[in-house]
């Protein structure tokens, strides 16, 4: 802060816009919105024709505000005033220049606000620009509002492309959580379309569920247990058909847990067809005689006799390797997003 306050004093004999954005980031970060919002201010009476900068931290400035008001009030906020001088700035910093970091920060402005179409045209076009660095941010971000339009087959999509692209994604047992809740809600409509009869692509539809379960258990182990438990009880009876799919795989370790996981859950439901269901597939695991995941997939493995050093000779573009317990993975989740791009399906 001695800095800080060493460049203030310099800023009062010459005023230097960059300066002026530059404490006022550091006063953001304090929390010192008045401070911060003042030097802004400066910036823009120092240059006001193509502070673009200025007005879109602004925009963060108040963003910022709401965010932590709503997390201190553990509510809603009403006021929606801070949430449009955001919009109001991010619009003036559009207007001199767009990029996509101000067309991210207004995307999760509508978001806040429940302006979902105009997130997703905001997110579709800071997507698409060259210099957008934060892909992983914002994929999200738009699978989620996607989601709020009763779009999942669209969110499903942009979700599995968030975590398989960006490992970033991968991190946050948050975004598991989402993309189950999209996957299910997909497959929920679907049930409902089908109107008692078989889908065309409901096994395959549950196969790619109880993979994304398997892989948010491998990257995060028990810190994905209450995200799953929140998401059985908002989709019970789908939790029982992907249990089921589970139960009928072969046995290893990690689905025998989230069996256990699963089936715990269900029989603490409050609706006794749930807890009835439980109890069928609980007889069931215990009738059937899972086989430990012990062994290792050759045929995944092997390279073609015939290969050779020389670039004519090459069988193959492409090669994925992989054991037995990633394999569901692979062929539901890998090569559904990579293999289209690559052409490798």
């Amino acid at each position: 802060m001695r800095i800080a306050a060493l460049a203030d004093q310099i800023c009062i004999k010459h005023p230097d816009r960059v300066t002026f954005n530059r404490l006022g980031m550091l006063q953001a970060w304090e929390k010192e919105w008045p401070k911060a919002e003042e030097y802004y201010n400066k910036s823009i009476v120092v240059c006001s024709d193509y502070n673009w900068f200025a007005y879109s931290l602004l925009c963060q400035l108040y963003l910022d505000k709401h965010v932590d008001h709503f997390k201190v009030d553990k509510q809603e906020s009403t006021n929606l005033a801070e949430l449009k001088k955001a919009k109001e700035y991010g619009n003036k910093s559009l207007d001199m220049r767009k990029t996509s970091t101000t067309l991210g920060r207004l995307a999760k402005v509508c978001k806040y606000m429940g302006e979902w179409n105009e997130a997703i045209r905001y997110l579709h076009i800071a997507l698409c620009s060259h210099e957008c660095d934060k892909h992983h941010e914002l994929y999200a971000i738009l699978a989620y509002c996607l989601y709020q339009t009763r779009n999942f087959e669209g969110a499903v999509h942009v979700m599995k492309i968030a975590i398989t692209i960006e490992p970033k994604n991968q991190k946050d047992p948050l975004n598991f959580r989402q993309f189950l809740e999209y996957l299910l809600e997909e497959f929920r409509v679907n049930f409902k379309k089908s109107k008692g009869h078989i889908w065309q692509r409901k096994k395959k539809d549950l196969e790619e569920i109880c993979c994304v379960r398997e892989e948010a258990y491998r990257k995060h182990k028990q810190r994905i247990k209450y995200q799953w438990i929140n998401v059985i009880n908002n989709y019970p009876h789908e939790t029982v058909e992907v249990i089921d799919t589970l139960i009928n795989q072969t046995s290893s370790e990690r689905r025998d847990t989230l069996i256990k996981m699963g089936l715990k859950a269900l029989k603490h439901h409050k609706g006794e067809h749930v807890k009835e269901r439980a109890r069928r597939l609980e007889e069931k695991r215990m009738t059937n005689h899972p086989l430990q995941d012990t062994e290792v997939d050759n045929s995944s493995r092997q390279i073609s006799g015939n290969f050779t050093t020389t670039d004519e000779e090459y069988l193959f573009d492409y090669y994925v390797l992989f054991g037995p317990s990633e394999r569901s993975w692979v062929e539901n989740i890998f090569l559904d997003v990579i293999g289209k791009v690559l052409n490798m399906t």
